[in-house]
């Protein structure tokens, strides 16, 4: 599927070539085959071509098709030098944080987004959990050695051990958890779907599959939701989000018919990295300073996240900062538009689902 005709009012005011897409895969298509087009002419006449590309998770379908052409179709790429257009410094290349490895592997982890040294020091802990209640203080013993062992010897780059992305993940499963009794949910109705797309201790992700979406449309089926809040801050320096949300889209196609849906509502939210423009908000929540008190503790209780995170993006501020901030300033321009003034407001945008949502990428 090519570019569809733009609406008459961007034609008239748009100066610059305009192309409109009904998806995000026949954007991704249509971009990889004009580069490998540029990159074949290039290499008839014997010259390298030179490709500055953008780093983060927006065009991330657009080298997944890229690699799709090397392999599927013998686009050869031996005459091209890349650019990227942006990476912190002072930084190793193979560090997890690099935008020159993002470009290598392209998506990210939640396992991975733990510091090596949380690792051990939760090791240490679980060890001397054991010895004090007399739980299998030998086998913990051995596990802790194998994690600092492990850890001591890592190469930048290097995958973690299945011990230790398993520890990772713990880690990240019970700061979830605090969060949750921290804003008064009870632990039973906290759901991990471990999605196998998800869990390979690599930057690099495997495609989202069948097998991520039948766990999602089985814990929506389970609990019969009436609202669903979803990550909607699709620029993360690390793409999660919108593989996520991708998922979720592909979840809500197979479960739309399902009779308690009618009256099911979805809610995109936003983070530590921007907020919504303003003529996009369709519920906006007003917050008081003990509710946002509240929200700053369930932040503080991912403590692995938090003083310096593994994926922070450009902001030097702690996430909680960003988070408040945006809220606070949310309200400042409510206010300044004339309406009720707050401490902070949490604003949303509503996903419609009443109309073909956009087709997911072929793997």
């Amino acid at each position: 599927m090519g570019p569809v005709d733009a609406p008459a009012w961007v034609r008239s005011r748009e100066r610059v070539r305009t192309d409109v897409f009904g998806s995000e895969e026949a954007l991704s298509r249509s971009l990889a085959g004009e580069i490998a087009e540029l990159v074949a002419r290039k290499a008839a006449s014997g010259e390298r071509c030179v490709l500055g590309l953008a780093t983060g998770s927006s065009p991330i379908g657009v080298y997944e098709q890229l690699v799709r052409l090397h392999r599927q179709e013998g686009v050869s790429f031996a005459n091209v030098v890349v650019f990227t257009l942006d990476e912190y410094w002072p930084m190793d290349p193979a560090a997890l944080q690099s935008y020159r490895r993002f470009m290598d592997e392209h998506q990210t982890s939640g396992n991975i987004a733990v510091f090596d040294h949380d690792a051990l020091r939760f090791a240490d802990f679980a060890v001397g959990f054991n010895r004090i209640f007399g739980i299998d203080a030998a086998v913990t013993a051995h596990l802790e050695k194998h994690v600092e062992q492990f850890l001591r010897r890592k190469r930048p780059g290097e995958a973690d051990s299945p011990e230790v992305q398993r520890l990772k993940s713990l880690i990240r499963r019970s700061e979830a958890r605090a969060a949750g009794r921290s804003c008064g949910i009870p632990v039973e109705r906290l759901h991990f779907l471990d999605m196998p797309f998800y869990e390979t201790g690599r930057v690099r992700k495997r495609p989202l599959g069948q097998a991520d979406i039948d766990l999602l449309v089985a814990l929506l089926r389970r609990i019969r939701p009436h609202q669903i809040f979803a990550a909607g801050d699709l620029s993360d320096p690390h793409g999660t989000h919108r593989v996520c949300l991708r998922a979720l889209e592909r979840a809500l196609i197979e479960v739309r018919s399902d009779d308690w849906f009618g009256g099911c509502e979805v809610w995109l939210y936003r983070g530590a990295w921007q907020e919504w423009e303003p003529d996009r908000i369709d519920m906006a929540v007003p917050l008081g300073p003990r509710e946002l008190r509240r929200k700053r503790d369930a932040i503080f209780r991912h403590q692995s996240q938090k003083d310096r995170a593994m994926f922070p993006g450009p902001d030097p501020r702690e996430f909680w900062q960003r988070a408040e901030d945006r809220n606070r300033a949310t309200a400042r321009l409510y206010d300044q538009l004339g309406l009720a003034e707050y401490e902070a407001i949490e604003a949303f945008v509503r996903l419609k689902v009443d109309v073909p949502l956009p087709a997911a990428p072929s793997a």
